[in-house]
């Protein structure tokens, strides 16, 4: 699926998963040139998109906004998925009623690369980002800013055998 030209998923919802997208089994979903997520509630995981069992997503020049889950605010990936979040993206005003304000990662790959969470807010750990249960996560030329969280790791979490890189990236006002 190759999504570009400001195309919007705004105000979706899921019962279970990916308030807005679901990528499963090999797919690859594409978000380029203006694609705005936005306002999307899963119950469960990933309130705009979830990732799964080597699904892939990438993003440039893409926003995900205001989207709402239990885990993975905006982003979940597991199952051996992966995303690349990257290229002027942003990534805001996402919320996580447990984990992951924007992003959750377990048993699954995420590169953050020139893009930017900002503001985004999880109840429990990982106001930015959770990674977790062998979760990977590359940073390289990232903004973390403004996040927040009711427990560990405002800008970022990386708990149980995560593994986490991270390389010309600031982390600004998390809390």
């Amino acid at each position: 699926l190759f999504l570009r030209d400001k195309a919007s998923f705004e105000r979706n919802s899921a019962t279970d998963h990916g308030g807005a997208l679901y990528a499963d089994v090999h797919s690859i979903v594409s978000l380029d040139e203006g694609i705005i997520i936005k306002s999307n509630v899963a119950e469960d995981h990933g309130g705009a998109i979830f990732v799964t069992n080597e699904g892939h997503v990438n993003m440039k020049h893409s926003q995900l906004d205001g989207n709402h889950a239990r885990l993975g605010g905006a982003l979940y990936v597991t199952q051996q998925g992966s995303a690349l979040v990257g290229v002027n993206s942003t990534l805001k005003d996402n919320y996580a009623s447990f984990d992951g304000g924007a992003v959750y990662v377990e048993k699954a790959f995420v590169t953050v690369a020139n893009a930017s969470l900002l503001d985004n807010d999880a109840t429990a750990r990982g106001g930015g980002i959770f990674v977790d249960k062998l979760g990977s996560l590359t940073m390289d030329f990232a903004t973390l800013a403004r996040n927040k969280v009711g427990g560990d790791g405002g800008g970022l979490y990386a708990g149980l055998f995560a593994k986490v890189m991270v390389r010309h990236s600031s982390f600004l006002r998390n809390r």
